[in-house]
C-alpha cells in the first residue's frame, strides 16, 4: 500500500493544482485513491491498476474511441463502459494534456450552468443545448376527461377499488 502512495505521490502532487482550479473542484478519497469531484461528482481519479500510475477521466462515450486509439490510454476498469478512459502516466505527466484532459472531464460532469463559468479553451463551444421545461399537458392529456378528478386524499389506485378496476 505505501509502494503505491510513494508512486502517486509526485504525480498527485502536480495534478492537485490543475484539478483544483477548475471551479467548485474539490478533492476526496474514494477506495484509497485520491478522487477529484464538482458538486458529488467525480471527474478525475489517480489510481494504480495492476501496477501501473494512472490518471482516470471521464471522456464520454462520442470520444472514447478515439482517446483508446492511442496506446498511452486505455479503458479504465469498472467504469469504462460509461465513458471513462485512463491516461498511463509511467513517463510522466505532460501537464498540457492532463489539464487538457482534466477540463474536458469536467465539463462531461458539471451541471451546465456552471460549465458555462468556464469560458475559456475550445471546448466552449462545444456544450451541449440548455434543456426546455415541458410544457404543462391538458388534464384530457394526462388521462382524465377535462375537469374530472379524483376524489381529495386518494390515490390513483385508491380510486380504482380493491381490486384495481380498469386503469383509466
Amino acid at each position: 500500500m505505501t509502494a503505491r502512495r510513494d508512486s502517486e505521490g509526485p504525480a498527485l502532487r502536480r495534478l492537485r493544482p490543475l484539478a483544483l482550479a477548475l471551479p467548485e473542484s474539490v478533492e476526496t478519497t474514494s477506495f484509497g485513491h485520491p478522487t477529484f469531484k464538482v458538486r458529488g461528482k467525480t471527474f478525475a481519479v489517480l489510481e494504480t491498476w495492476k501496477g501501473v500510475l494512472s490518471l482516470a477521466v471521464k471522456a464520454g462515450h462520442a470520444d472514447q474511441r478515439a482517446f483508446l486509439a492511442d496506446p498511452c490510454f486505455y479503458l479504465t476498469p469498472y467504469v469504462g463502459k460509461h465513458g471513462w478512459v485512463s491516461l498511463r502516466l509511467e513517463r510522466g505527466l505532460d501537464l498540457r494534456l492532463t489539464r487538457a484532459l482534466l477540463e474536458h472531464s469536467w465539463r462531461q460532469v458539471a451541471p451546465p450552468a456552471l460549465a458555462e463559468s468556464l469560458s475559456s479553451g475550445p471546448a466552449a463551444s462545444r456544450q451541449a443545448p440548455k434543456r426546455r421545461a415541458a410544457p404543462a399537458r391538458p388534464a384530457a392529456a394526462r388521462g382524465r376527461a377535462s375537469g374530472a378528478r379524483r376524489p381529495a386524499g386518494r390515490s390513483r389506485r385508491a380510486a380504482r377499488g380493491r381490486r384495481g378496476g380498469p386503469r383509466r
